[in-house]
């Protein structure tokens, strides 16, 4: 369901992402809860592709304490596709900071312009403790509620976002992210470039 998930294609840059709120990789954006960071791609040794499936990870880092831990997250078109439906969530992730990082998963369900008042599911799913140093694959499965009685407007989206509990700073390191339908986490496959390239021209 998503979109550059090996974060190959980066049209505005692959580095100096030092805002606390923006895109970066292509349909990827993140916040770091009002403090600022840095994001970039970084290249994955031929040993760690082999690992992850994927030839590049996105770096993530919070070099300032803000009022929140951020969150990384991809706008997906249509809220109601994936409303009432049960999803899992795996990704590759790595950390090299002290103390360790915590994820969450909190769900968005935007219900566009003219549309209901936006819902926020607070820890839909638990990740836990990210590794320091090591590729490790983390999976969550989690059911997006449903939008009966809601009206939909326009530019209405969802959006599952990877959500950082702690520490203040950190400095997280993630590939291969893959959302799909059902409770099985399945191999990361990438697309062909050209049509991943095309996905994200779109936007």
């Amino acid at each position: 369901l998503l979109i550059n998930g090996g974060f190959d294609i980066w049209q505005r840059g692959t580095s100096g992402f030092t805002s606390a709120q923006g895109y970066t990789a292509d349909r990827w954006v993140t916040t770091l809860g009002g403090a600022t960071g840095v994001t970039k791609r970084i290249e994955l040794s031929s040993s760690a592709t082999e690992i992850v499936g994927s030839d590049y990870a996105l770096s993530w880092e919070k070099t300032t304490a803000g009022t929140g831990g951020g969150w990384l997250a991809q706008r997906m078109e249509n809220v109601s596709t994936t409303a009432n439906t049960e999803l899992t969530l795996s990704f590759w992730a790595r950390t090299f900071a002290s103390p360790t990082v915590d994820l969450d998963i909190d769900l968005l369900q935007e219900f566009g312009v003219g549309g209901s008042t936006q819902v926020i599911t607070f820890n839909a799913a638990t990740i836990g403790t990210i590794a320091n140093g090591t590729w490790i694959k983390y999976e969550a499965t989690f059911t997006f509620p449903s939008v009966a009685g809601k009206t939909i407007g326009e530019d209405n989206y969802a959006a599952v976002l990877i959500s950082p509990t702690a520490p203040a700073t950190f400095q997280l390191q993630i590939a291969s992210v893959k959302l799909e339908i059902g409770s099985v986490a399945t191999p990361y496959q990438a697309r062909p470039i050209g049509e991943e390239l095309a996905l994200c021209q779109r936007y």
